[in-house]
């Protein structure tokens, strides 16, 4: 619950990874809900229990387009491109699918359905300053996805942060200027601090901005 409440922010971001990611590699032209339905906790509509979820699922149910859902239900969940497609019905949960213990983040989440729904692994990242010309600096990223039936490399624009955290994910080097690592690194200082009685100790992490002012 907690991966996939931070991975909110993943898909509510103009102009990030999620929409800018290439889901025309996708087998089904819903890859992207099918993404945003994913990190949401769901898999199919009508799934979860809020109220709209509800009164659409009867709608769909009972409605004009009851034959639609009737088929979709009549469907085979094992030809279901990747788990959770649009217009399959759910699958059955197999002992390794139980034993499952989650996601060590939510870029693991993310890589996961880059890999199931766009048959991608991600090759590296790339982190610059997207405004050279500029007296601030502007840092931007992109990731490269290498497709598994060997079509060319995709590069992806993101924000810096998702490349830095998907490369994390996937243990992918990340590249940028010595310059620009250099202008933004900082000296960092770890200690422990008293916090209540349940967590008497915390980890704290401090920056000691030493930067030219």
């Amino acid at each position: 619950v907690q991966t996939l409440t931070i991975a909110q922010g993943l898909v509510n971001r103009d102009d990030g990874v999620f929409d800018n990611l290439p889901y025309e590699l996708a087998p089904t032209k819903f890859a992207k809900k099918d993404l945003y339905d994913r990190v949401k906790g769901k898999d199919w509509p009508g799934r979860s229990l809020k109220p709209q979820s509800v009164f659409d699922s009867l709608r769909e149910r009972f409605g004009a387009r009851k034959a639609v859902r009737e088929a979709d239900a009549s469907r085979d969940p094992a030809k279901a491109p990747y788990r959770g497609a649009y217009g399959f019905p759910a699958g059955s949960e197999d002992a390794a699918a139980r034993l499952f213990a989650g996601y060590a983040s939510p870029y693991a989440l993310f890589l996961e359905a880059i890999d199931d729904m766009l048959g991608c692994s991600l090759a590296g990242a790339l982190v610059e300053d997207a405004c050279p010309l500029d007296d601030r600096v502007d840092v931007a990223g992109a990731i490269r996805l290498r497709p598994r039936d060997g079509r060319d490399e995709v590069v992806v624009d993101c924000y810096a942060d998702e490349a830095v955290g998907l490369a994390l994910a996937a243990g992918a080097d990340v590249l940028a200027e010595r310059a620009l690592v250099e202008g933004l690194s900082r000296t960092v200082a770890f200690g422990l601090e008293r916090r209540t009685s349940v967590a008497p100790l915390k980890m704290r992490l401090s920056v000691v901005d030493d930067a030219p002012a």
